[in-house]
C-alpha cells in the first residue's frame, strides 16, 4: 500500500477504486500503477490533515497493483 506519509503530489482526476500511476520524485519515472482507496478531494484533505497534525500518516490511501521495485527485486504478493 502507498500510505499516506508518502503522497508528495496528486494530479488529478483521481476517482475512488480508480487506477493511477505512481511517479518517482526524484526522477519522474513511473514505477508502479495503484488503485485509489479514495477520490481525489478525500485524499487532498488528508494530506491538508496531515499537515496540521491530525490525519494518520500510516493510512493507505492507495493500493499497490503493480510495483516496478518488488518486479526488479522478485517480491511476492501477500
Amino acid at each position: 500500500d502507498i500510505l499516506l506519509q508518502s503522497v508528495e503530489r496528486l494530479y488529478p482526476p483521481i476517482k475512488r477504486g480508480g487506477y493511477v500511476a505512481v511517479i518517482d520524485p526524484a526522477d519522474g519515472r513511473v514505477i508502479g500503477v495503484a488503485r485509489a482507496l479514495y477520490d481525489y478531494r478525500s485524499i487532498e484533505s488528508l494530506v491538508e490533515g496531515l499537515k496540521r497534525g491530525s490525519a494518520d500518516p500510516n493510512a493507505p490511501v492507495f493500493e499497490n497493483v503493480f510495483d516496478l521495485g518488488c518486479f526488479v527485486r522478485g517480491c511476492r504478493r501477500r
